[in-house]
């Protein structure tokens, strides 16, 4: 107490010896070298104060401000201000402003005699300018060394800067509560506007603040603000600034407060927070910690903010979590992406069910078994090689035997429920989501060329080299599968993932901005394929639960070992969706909960609403590609006796050229009935014979598909190696003709899935060993069995004449090929 009265008095007696006094300017001069040795040069550090980073989506919403203590939005220059604004901050904190020199020798008198009188501190000397020479160059400490420096720096501002400028600076400077620096970020926080449009009555309640923000700050509960509010209106008026009926009509002028203030919210809260912890991260990776929290940067996301809202409302409204409530369930987690094929902007990301409570980034952080959603990888690779998705391919039980493993020598893929449904085009068993088909596939096209695939795709994370690959044995991230499954949706063109499109300086210079990263990595007429395959899946297949009434979409359902993962990854002709749904602790989801009950769903909600008002739009055609009709179970060309047909997408000239020979109709001696038929291509030979030209072809010119029958098949018990480079092929659109759907495959949504071609019969791993975090694999040699096991089929395969004869067998891998087989 003793000291501040001594305090006060020494700094009226230097000041009056700084206006007068003979032995006191002598002392003032020592003391002024003195106390200046390290001061800053006023007028030579360019001014900018801290900035807040504000982070916007794509159309301009704020997502997130990023700051250290100060937020401050942007510096306002006092032209912006209105006239009775600046004059309401003069009037109540500095009403001499405009007429002295830094320092004010009468207020601090003045202050000096009410502090000796109070016994305490009730009022300071303080100027604007010694208010912002505080705020800019010094600590907020209390002790009379840092008083005087004030008081000097003070002195240098004025003879630096105009009056104008100096309260222009002041106000940028000042803290206004709720941690908001500057007149710009205080006028959008508390009303929304900008300062330009601040009324009197609003500009009263910001004067009123400075004296202690955290009083009388508005709120709910707080009404501190209207009396301050009433004593600034006096001064104005008492110094002749507004009449007496301007100070009443301001005063009671109903004044409309933001949200955040009326909900008393400390702070404007982040959105998609999962998605901004990825921005923060490649902001300060790229413009260091100081630039990205202080130097007012603005930066334009990729996301969308209402893909987002939408995402988030059924990711979080899922039914898989309605009965595990998060605080019960914290462990029950997964993620969501949506990306644009086009560019590779991401629209909306989705790291987990709360950031609050956990932080952890699912989308990119995770890594988890995809289960049967990695099967697309294994079927573009086998197109790229010349098999198409009519090719034939025996699915049957086989077993692989280890010759360095004496107690575990055999490993054996299965179908879930131990169905297996014979010769079957691959169109099919992709859509059925058929494992044994995908290890033959995957056998017979090469490991390391379904590896080097995902890559070029943008699946980065490691792949183990072995047949359960197929399965989906190998842990990766959602995003990357979400940007590798785009490619489809893009013709077979990379838009690598991103999340910036601009970054700006405060002055609005650009200081990036993002260019295309974009190359081609699958022939156009394979991805189109591809995707024709995939429509497959969600028209016929395991993701019928992902359908959106008169939209085209493709995907692929996916279930880890033992129902630990549930997965759907998909697209359209303009957007691509993945979504996983997992515990954290790798433990089940239960029974039955495979991604086409779990995850699949989701995505189909998503993608209802999102297409809702967008035009209708379908997979773009290559020229190179033809839609043609196929029996599934020869993959030639139907007869009406055939059931079962899907098109399919083939490179021209690709396409079968002869009919079905298992179900072409007989006379009464047991004779083709039908010879010649009239096809688009000209007359062909009647079924069975081979085409009058394909004698004269090379080995690899000839026009039909690898086609093997039955019998060949049955014969073999092994994978299928396609006769010629077929180039590949893609497929949109359906025929006039409605296909025939498999019976098992349309089950409604809302039942539990039978066994069959649905995502818990067929894409269910849970019988099927794989690698898990608690089972290391060892490599062995692996050779496969070529007699088949003793198990039923769905259907007898029945013996029929091959069309032409089936090519040799696949060579089996070499004796000391190495593949990494789970136990």
């Amino acid at each position: 107490m003793i000291w501040r009265l001594v305090r006060a008095v020494l700094i009226g007696v230097f000041l009056a010896g700084l206006v007068g006094c003979g032995a006191g300017v002598v002392f003032g001069i020592r003391l002024y070298d003195e106390l200046s040795r390290d001061l800053p040069k006023v007028g030579e550090d360019g001014y900018r104060p801290k900035l807040t980073t504000r982070v916007l989506d794509r159309n301009g919403h704020l997502l997130a401000e990023l700051h250290e203590e100060e937020i401050r939005s942007r510096i306002v220059p006092i032209a912006e201000v209105p006239r009775l604004t600046r004059l309401a901050f003069v009037a109540i904190e500095d009403e001499r402003f405009y007429d002295h020199y830094g320092v004010d020798p009468r207020a601090v008198l003045r202050a000096a005699v009410k502090n000796f009188r109070a016994g305490r501190v009730v009022e300071g000397g303080s100027t604007i300018t010694m208010q912002l020479a505080k705020n800019r160059f010094l600590t907020p400490e209390r002790k009379l060394r840092r008083k005087l420096q004030e008081a000097i720096l003070a002195v240098q501002l004025e003879r630096a800067y105009s009056k104008d400028e100096i309260l222009g600076q002041y106000l940028n400077e000042i803290l206004f509560g709720r941690g908001m620096y500057g007149i710009g970020s205080a006028s959008a926080f508390y009303f929304g506007k900008r300062v330009q449009d601040l009324s009197l009555a609003e500009s009263a309640i910001l004067a009123g603040l400075l004296k202690a923000p955290n009083r009388f700050t508005p709120g709910p509960k707080n009404q501190a603000y209207k009396e301050r509010q009433r004593i600034v209106l006096a001064k104005l008026f008492e110094q002749g600034y507004i009449t007496r009926e301007e100070s009443l009509k301001a005063a009671n002028e109903e004044v409309r407060f933001t949200n955040e203030v009326q909900s008393a919210s400390p702070r404007r809260e982040e959105k998609a927070q999962y998605f901004l912890s990825m921005v923060k991260k490649k902001l300060v990776e790229t413009y260091g910690l100081q630039q990205v929290y202080t130097g007012g940067l603005k930066v334009t996301t990729t996301l969308d903010l209402s893909v987002q809202q939408v995402a988030e409302r059924h990711f979080t409204g899922a039914e898989a979590f309605k009965n595990r409530p998060l605080e019960k369930h914290p462990r029950m987690q997964g993620a969501m992406v949506v990306l644009d094929p086009a560019n590779g902007d991401i629209r909306a990301l989705i790291g987990g069910r709360d950031f609050g409570v956990n932080q952890y980034n699912r989308a990119v952080q995770a890594r988890r078994q995809p289960g049967s959603a990695f099967k697309p990888f294994v079927y573009t690779a086998a197109l790229l090689q010349g098999m198409q998705p009519s090719t034939i391919v025996n699915d049957e039980p086989i077993r692989y035997e280890s010759t360095d493993r004496p107690k575990e020598r055999f490993w054996e893929p299965h179908n879930f429920g131990e169905t297996y449904h014979g010769p079957t085009v691959l169109a099919k068993a992709l859509a059925g989501s058929y494992n044994v088909v995908a290890v033959k596939v995957l056998e017979q096209v090469g490991v390391p060329n379904v590896i080097r695939l995902a890559r070029t795709m943008g699946i980065t994370t490691p792949l183990d080299a072995n047949l359960p690959l197929a399965l989906g044995s190998s842990e990766v991230n959602l995003l990357e599968m979400v940007g590798a499954y785009a490619t489809f949706a893009n013709q077979g063109i990379r838009a690598e993932p991103r999340v910036l499109l601009r970054v700006e300086d405060p002055d609005g210079r650009e200081l990036f901005r993002a260019e295309p990263n974009e190359r081609e990595v699958i022939d156009e007429n394979v991805a189109f394929a591809m995707t024709h395959m995939l429509r497959g899946v969600v028209e016929r297949g395991s993701g019928s639960t992902a359908r959106v009434p008169g939209r085209v979409v493709a995907g692929k359902t996916g279930t880890s070992n033992k129902f630990g993962d549930a997965w759907f990854v998909g697209f359209t002709p303009e957007i691509a969706v993945g979504c996983y749904i997992g515990n954290d602790d790798h433990k089940s989801l239960g029974d039955g909960k495979a991604g086409g009950v779990v995850a699949a769903p989701i995505v189909g909600a998503f993608l209802k609403e999102y297409l809702k008002d967008r035009p209708q739009l379908d997979f773009k055609k290559p020229p190179g590609v033809e839609i043609v009709t196929a029996c599934t179970d020869s993959g030639l060309l139907p007869f009406p006796q055939c059931k079962d047909r899907w098109t399919m997408a083939f490179a021209k000239g690709r396409a079968p050229a002869v009919r079905c020979n298992l179900h072409q109709p007989l006379d009464v001696n047991g004779m083709p009935a039908v010879a010649g038929v009239e096809m688009p291509g000209g007359e062909v030979p009647a079924t069975g014979e081979a085409l009058p030209d394909e004698e004269a072809l090379g080995a690899d010119e000839v026009a039909a598909p690898a086609v093997i029958s039955r019998q060949a098949l049955d014969e073999r018990s092994g994978p299928v190696r396609a006769e010629t480079d077929l180039g590949a092929a893609p497929l949109p659109g359906e025929e006039d003709e409605e296909p025939v759907e498999d019976e098992q495959a349309n089950a409604p949504a809302e039942e539990e899935p039978e066994p069959g071609p649905t995502d818990a019969a067929e894409d269910e791993l849970a019988d099927e060993p794989m690698p898990s975090d608690t089972e290391e694999l060892q490599p062995v040699a692996a050779v496969p069995v070529r007699v088949p096991l003793a198990r039923p089929a769905r259907r007898p395969a029945t013996p029929r004449e091959p069309s032409r004869e089936a090519p040799a067998p696949a060579e089996p891998p070499a004796a000391d090929a190495s593949f990494d087989l789970p136990r």
